[in-house]
């Protein structure tokens, strides 16, 4: 393929939907389903937007009676109090959206962002997509299969148009997740990298996919309320070779600024805002370890992280899972500079839910 032909995979709608705008109109209640980090990023825009959350639908088990100030409920009590409403989901299962409508006849529509998390609402922009379609050519050709290649003009045709429904077909119902997916399978002897490691969320899938089995574990998480909740949980479910960070990766030691005390949010960031953190490479962290895994899921910091990981990336070729969904720019940035730091690694891109935030570069 040429680069000719590369312009002509991107499809411009006439007309995109602006979902707030939509929202608004509707006179029916508008529930939110779920109440986690996506539900919390979808509330706070809707508020931005004086656009009211009539209540909150979980499934399960419900412990708050309120998410905010929202009541929570389930689903069967919201058909008994509404005979009909409108859906927004507040979690990255997309492909749900479809489903949840042909089931329940009481569900008017069902509204979702295509992009919410990190405050990254807005499209890229088509001249964009244009003004740098030979960069984005160049990531296309070092993927390395037909799927990767699906996946990403899927990405751009989904943020470009504010339509998911090119990562749905995408998708075709594959569900993968960083350490069990069609690429590769963890071990039994990995000893794992976790960057952006929250409150032990992928620390507590890997256990899993590993059946508890493994070298060890070194985790990063710069955010005071998330590191001593990542502590609790280490303690409380007692693993054992592990390693816990508060400090931030990037490209050298210093200090930086942070911004957010949410996973939607927290970031570093290069200007004076915020709260400082201290930062280090993971050169520097973990000189002379035999790492075997990296995942890396936060925004802003992804390339200077891997920049100051430059050592562990030649020596060991520790297996790469990297989110890079998050903006315009990371397609453009990340594969490069792992092709040039290790010429060899194999490129793919799958999604591991039905969302463009859930966009990972993996490389073996």
């Amino acid at each position: 393929m040429d680069k000719y032909d590369f312009e002509k995979l991107f499809i411009k709608e006439n007309n995109i939907d602006i979902i707030s705008e939509l929202m608004y109109k509707e006179k029916l209640p508008l529930i939110l389903w779920g109440a986690g980090e996506v539900s919390g990023a979808v509330k706070e825009y809707l508020e931005q937007n004086n656009i009211l959350i009539t209540a909150v639908w979980l499934d399960g088990r419900i412990e708050n009676n309120t998410f905010g100030n929202v009541p929570v409920m389930s689903l069967q009590k919201i058909k008994e109090k509404y005979s009909r409403f409108n859906v927004i989901l507040g979690h990255s299962n997309y492909d749900l959206g479809d489903e949840i409508l042909k089931k329940e006849q009481q569900i008017n529509k069902v509204f979702y962002f295509c992009s919410i998390l990190y405050s990254q609402y807005h499209n890229i922009d088509y001249k964009f997509i244009m003004d740098h379609l030979k960069e984005y050519f160049l990531t296309y050709e070092k993927l390395q299969d037909k799927q990767s290649q699906r996946a990403m003009i899927a990405y751009l045709n989904a943020r470009m148009n504010n339509n998911v429904k090119y990562i749905k077909e995408c998708m075709n119902g594959r569900q993968q997740d960083y350490f069990q997916n069609d690429i590769f399978q963890v071990g039994d002897k990995e000893c794992y990298v976790d960057v952006g490691a929250y409150t032990g969320d992928t620390i507590d899938l890997f256990l899993k996919r590993c059946s508890g089995k493994y070298s060890q574990i070194y985790a990063f998480e710069p955010e005071e309320k998330n590191f001593r909740e990542l502590q609790l949980y280490v303690e409380n479910n007692n693993i054992q070779n592990i390693s816990l960070y508060n400090i931030g990766t990037w490209k050298e030691k210093g200090t930086l600024f942070f911004s957010g005390r949410e996973k939607q949010k927290s970031s570093i960031i290069t200007f004076e805002s915020g709260f400082k953190i201290t930062v280090d490479t993971l050169d520097n962290i973990l000189y002379g370890k035999s790492v075997s895994f990296i995942k890396i899921n936060f925004y802003n910091g992804v390339l200077e992280t891997l920049m100051g990981a430059k050592n562990i990336l030649w020596s060991c070729k520790p297996k790469l899972a990297i989110t890079v969904g998050f903006d315009e720019w990371a397609l453009i940035n990340i594969p490069g500079l792992i092709k040039e730091i290790v010429p060899e690694y194999r490129l793919y891109l799958r999604y591991n839910r039905c969302m463009p935030a859930c966009l990972v570069l993996y490389a073996e």
